[in-house]
């Protein structure tokens, strides 16, 4: 009877056991299957910390050099844009550097040839925040534009996102959007739209990708970004690939970012330009003072 007893409870603890492995399978399997089916809020919380909002502001000078703004404001012009830190560095579209391309309010000064835009301070923010820090005027004026991107180092307590010597083809693009124009509130929540694609790194020319679904009915769209999957020792790491742009003919595409050179780039020394002495310059001036 003893032996009879202890025999069923082997058998109901190997039942138990056998249920609970099946359910942690099963969970897996969901947790799997949700990953691979295109989980936005997952890819989203592993790339908020990277992702920042670039405020770019311009002024119109006159032959003078006199520095005009406008409305009472110590700026003309002012843009925004999407950009993506990788190694202490933001990664965006070059057009920021040009804000008044698209600013409705420079139509009718463009053709005035006593004046000219100019770039003045520049901005940025986390995503997941709203304010803003202003970046330093050597990293804003100089900062370097390549492959149509545009990369200024900045300050900041996290590294970002690690940018692959090889681009797999398979990855997400993360679109960012406001519900309201971003003019109207700067320090309004940032949404995004995430979807798959596949993108061939390896072929010669555009990268273009479907247009973003949400440009439909969310017209105020920031910019977006290109990132890719890497597993290692049970664990995932989002690599930053590219970065969107929307070409003249209405069409999007990723611009791949490059890997600097850093032994290059560290040879670079800001010279004195026509506007005076570099940033750094003035300020040993003034302390000499």
């Amino acid at each position: 009877m003893i032996f009879f007893n202890i025999r069923k409870q082997l058998i109901i603890f190997w039942l138990v056991l056998l249920q609970m492995i099946t359910v942690s399978q099963k969970t897996s399997a969901q947790v799997i299957s949700d990953f691979n089916s295109g989980n936005q809020e997952f890819i989203q919380k592993m790339t908020d910390t990277a992702l920042f909002v670039v405020r770019q502001e311009y002024v119109l000078v006159g032959r003078s050099g006199q520095e005009y703004g406008r409305g009472g404001r110590k700026y003309f012009g002012i843009s925004y844009t999407l950009a993506t830190l990788s190694n202490f560095e933001l990664w965006c579209d070059e057009s920021i550097k040009t804000p008044w391309l698209n600013d409705t309010n420079y139509e009718s000064y463009k053709n005035i040839d006593s004046l000219s835009p100019k770039l003045f301070k520049s901005y940025f923010r986390p995503v997941i925040d709203t304010s803003y820090q202003e970046m330093k005027q050597d990293s804003a004026l100089l900062g370097q534009s390549v492959n149509g991107l545009v990369n200024y180092h900045i300050r900041y307590v996290a590294k970002g996102l690690t940018i692959p010597k090889q681009k797999d083809p398979t990855g997400w693009v993360i679109i960012a959007y406001t519900n309201a124009p971003i003019l109207d509130d700067d320090q309004c929540e940032i949404l995004f739209s995430i979807y798959k694609e596949r993108l061939d790194f390896t072929l010669l020319g555009p990268l273009y990708i479907k247009n973003p679904s949400i440009e439909t009915h969310k017209p105020n769209i920031l910019g977006g970004v290109y990132v890719m999957p890497k597993f290692y020792m049970g664990k995932m790491e989002l690599l930053l690939c590219g970065i969107t742009h929307k070409t003249i003919a209405k069409k999007w595409e990723v611009l791949p970012v490059p890997l600097l050179d850093k032994k290059q780039e560290s040879q670079l020394v800001p010279i004195k330009t026509n506007e005076g002495s570099s940033p750094s310059r003035k300020k040993k001036t003034k302390n000499k003072k």
